[in-house]
């Protein structure tokens, strides 16, 4: 099943294995979009977690361009609120800082703190995370 390769893939990220955990996702992608469709709620996350295995393979170029990818299409058929484009918009702040976007990615980081903030409030984790992003 699409769950098991994802659970592969991530098993070979975790052991070292980038290439094979991207070869694995990008599979997993492929069906995903051909079975659930490009705009699915899960294709699109598991899209995002393919470009975190690009970014852990120190592939950083590609990472951004599949994560802005992803983040515009969250946008528009999720919506700017969703739980996983605010997720998407940390997601991208890193791999704009770690390209040298850091204007950009404190534009982002800030957007998804503020977001966090009214939909979860102060204290939860993943308000926490976007705000300590900040202070880096």
């Amino acid at each position: 099943t699409l769950h098991s390769m994802v659970n592969l893939a991530e098993q070979n990220s975790r052991m070292g294995r980038h290439k094979e955990a991207i070869s694995l996702m990008d599979d997993v992608v492929q069906l995903a979009k051909a079975i659930l469709g490009t705009f699915n709620v899960t294709t699109l996350y598991w899209m995002g977690r393919l470009a975190d295995l690009y970014n852990d393979d120190d592939r950083p170029l590609e990472a951004l361009q599949l994560g802005k990818q992803v983040l515009e299409m969250q946008k528009e058929h999720l919506g700017l609120t969703h739980h996983n484009t605010v997720h998407s918009m940390i997601r991208l702040a890193v791999f704009e800082r770690k390209m040298g976007d850091i204007e950009e990615a404190v534009k982002l980081a800030k957007q998804a703190a503020r977001l966090h903030r009214e939909k979860l409030g102060t204290t939860h984790p993943e308000t926490i995370q976007a705000m300590e992003f900040l202070r880096l």
